[in-house]
Parts: C-alpha cells; structure tokens; sequence
C-alpha cells in the first residue's frame, strides 16, 4: 500500500527519531499490506508500530513486491519494530545494516542480516 511507502519516505525526511503506527480500517484480526513494488530502504531512526493497530499485529506480505524485492531494510541505528508479521518476499522479508536494532512481539520472515538485534519479549 502506498501510504506505508509514503510514511517511510517521511521518516527518512526527518532529522528526528520518527514513528509508523497503523489504523487500517477493513474486516479480519490483523489487516495485510501488500506493496506492489519494493519499499523504500529506511535510512533514519523510526520505530515501526504494527502493535498501534486494533488487534495488534499488522501483516507486511510480499507476494506481489516484485522479483528480488526485500521488506523492510532498515539501515538507521536504533530502529525498533514491533507487532509485525512479516514474510513472502522474494528478497529478504526484513534485513538491518547496523548493530543496534530492536525487535518485539513480531513475526519474521529470515533469512536477517548477520548484525546482532536484541530480541524482546511482550512489552
């Protein structure tokens, strides 16, 4: 969906920290993005709240992201994702550049880079 790719534009804009939190309208417990090509690389530091969403959890699926298209690459020191399901792309379903990278409460689709993240529980 075009409004995720247009948020991380937005975060790579600022000079800040930045946050994504999510209020997708539409049936089911956890609403499905599919981007149709590949998203943008996130260069600055952004939290990615797929919790904020009612129910929980949002779902970042790749089927239709195009060949070799990775997920979320993040290459902004001190990121975190939280409440994401992430997974069917061609590339890598999430990938970070840096040794500081926090995940909670999500569901990934590895292969991951090799950097070290830190792994959290429910929060």
């Amino acid at each position: 969906m075009e409004f995720l790719q247009a948020a991380i534009e937005e975060a790579n804009a600022l000079s800040n920290p930045s946050s994504i939190s999510f209020d997708i309208p539409g049936p089911g417990d956890v609403p499905v993005i599919y981007p149709n090509s590949p998203l943008p690389r996130i260069e600055m530091r952004v939290f990615i709240n797929g919790a904020s969403q009612p129910g929980g959890w949002v779902e970042l699926a790749g089927n239709v992201a195009g060949a070799g298209a990775d997920g979320l690459v993040f290459a902004g020191d001190r990121s975190k994702l939280k409440g994401m399901i992430i997974g069917g792309f061609d590339g890598h379903g999430f990938f970070h550049c840096n040794s500081s990278f926090t995940i909670s409460s999500s569901s990934l689709s590895f292969p991951c880079s090799s950097a070290e993240a830190t792994i959290e529980g429910d929060s």
